[in-house]
C-alpha cells in the first residue's frame, strides 16, 4: 500500500512540473517575439476594443499579433491611422476604402516577404505595424523587411 502511495505523489509531483513547463509552441513563439524585439519592433497581442476598432471583419482575435516597427524616419509621417487589408472579405473597413493608400501597398511594399496569414498593415503617424498570426516556420525577418520598406517610402498624404 505505501508503493502504491509512493508513485501517485510520484506522478501528481511530475504531472505538477510538466503543466508549468512551457510547451514547444510556447517556447517557438517566445523565440519568434524575442527576435522580433531584438529587430527593433514592438509585440503587442490583439485585444477585444482594439480589434473591434481597428480590425471588425476578424471574427476571433484571439491568436492575431501586431508586430509594430516605430519610425526613425523623419520624413514618415502618415496622416492618422489608415488600415490595408491585405485579404480581401466580405466585411470593409471604411479605413479600407482609402484607393491610394491599397495601391501604395500593393505597388510599393514587397508583400512576397510578409507571411501567408497577414490580415492588414496598419499605418500609424509615427510607426508602422503588421497584424498576423504566428504560425509554424515563420520568421519575424520578413515582417521587419516589409515594415521598413513602408517606413522609408513614406505615405503620400494625398
Amino acid at each position: 500500500m505505501g508503493f502504491a502511495i509512493a508513485i501517485l505523489l510520484t506522478l501528481a509531483l511530475a504531472g505538477s512540473v510538466l503543466w508549468v513547463m512551457p510547451s514547444p509552441r510556447e517556447k517557438r513563439l517566445t523565440a519568434l517575439r524575442n527576435s522580433a524585439m531584438r529587430a527593433g519592433m514592438r509585440v503587442r497581442l490583439l485585444d477585444k476594443k482594439l480589434a473591434e476598432s481597428l480590425f471588425p471583419w476578424l471574427q476571433d482575435h484571439r491568436g492575431y499579433v501586431l508586430y509594430e516597427l516605430p519610425s526613425h524616419n523623419r520624413q514618415y509621417q502618415a496622416a492618422g491611422i489608415r488600415v490595408v487589408r491585405l485579404n480581401e472579405g466580405e466585411a470593409v473597413h471604411e479605413l479600407d476604402q482609402d484607393e491610394a493608400v491599397v495601391s501604395y501597398v500593393k505597388q510599393s511594399v514587397f508583400l512576397d516577404d510578409l507571411p501567408a496569414c497577414a490580415e492588414a498593415i496598419v499605418f500609424y503617424p509615427q510607426s508602422v505595424a503588421v497584424l498576423w498570426r504566428e504560425s509554424e516556420g515563420q520568421e519575424a525577418d520578413g515582417v521587419h523587411a516589409v515594415l521598413q520598406a513602408c517606413i522609408n517610402q513614406p505615405l503620400r498624404a494625398d
